[in-house]
C-alpha cells in the first residue's frame, strides 16, 4: 500500500457488463480496507444483462487485493472486479466469471489457456480545414523520419508498464498513422 501522502483520493472498482463494456463505481480510497474484506453493493439492474429491477443488488469482489496506481491519474487507484449475487456466489453472466469457469473446465481435460494481445490503433491529426489524416507518412516496421510516433508509442508502453502490463515490442504497422504495441 502506498504511504499516506501518496495515497490517491479516489478508488474505482471496475467490471463489466455482459457484452464485455467496462462499468466503474468510485468510493473513497479510505475504504479500501472495508472493500477488500466485503465488497462493494450495487444495483445491477440498470447494467445490461446482470439483474432485474426486484432483484437489483450485487456484489463486487475485487480480483485482487493490490489496488493499481496511474500515473496518468494519481486522485485514482483501481481494483479489477468480479460480480457476484448478494450472497457471495460469482454471477454466472461475469465476463470474468464466464472466464474462470472455462480455464478450469479446460484444465480438467488438460488444455491450458494462453492469451496474448496486441494493441493496435491509429494515430490522427486534425487538419487546419477540420479534417482529419494520419499522423506520419510510415509504413511496416519504418523508423524515422516518417515514423514520428515513436515516442508517442514509448510513452504507451511506460504507462502501461505502470500499471502492471508488460510489453515484448512496438513498431510502425502497415498503414500511414497505423500502429502496434
Amino acid at each position: 500500500m502506498a504511504e499516506e501522502c501518496e495515497r490517491p483520493e479516489f478508488l474505482r472498482l471496475i467490471f463489466s457488463d455482459l457484452l464485455g463494456q467496462m462499468k466503474s463505481i468510485e468510493v473513497d480510497y479510505e475504504c479500501l480496507d472495508d472493500i477488500l474484506e466485503h465488497g462493494a453493493v450495487i444495483d445491477g439492474s440498470s447494467v445490461k444483462g446482470y439483474q432485474t429491477v426486484n432483484e437489483s443488488d450485487l456484489l463486487l469482489l475485487p480480483s485482487d487485493d493490490r489496488p493499481i496506481f496511474q500515473p496518468w491519474d494519481p486522485s485514482a487507484a483501481f481494483l479489477l472486479c468480479k460480480v457476484h449475487d448478494i450472497s457471495g456466489k460469482p454471477h454466472p453472466r461475469d465476463p470474468r466469471n464466464v472466464l474462470d469457469r472455462v480455464v478450469n473446465e479446460a484444465a480438467k481435460v488438460g488444455f491450458q489457456l494462453m492469451v496474448g494481445s496486441e494493441l493496435e490503433f491509429f494515430t490522427i491529426k486534425r487538419f487546419n480545414d477540420d479534417s482529419i489524416g494520419p499522423r506520419d507518412s510510415g509504413g511496416y516496421f519504418c523508423t524515422r523520419p516518417t515514423d514520428t510516433e515513436i515516442e508517442f508509442r514509448r510513452d504507451a508502453i511506460r504507462a502501461l508498464r505502470a500499471i502492471g502490463i508488460p510489453t515484448t515490442s512496438h513498431h510502425h504497422e502497415v498503414a500511414q498513422g497505423q500502429h502496434e504495441i
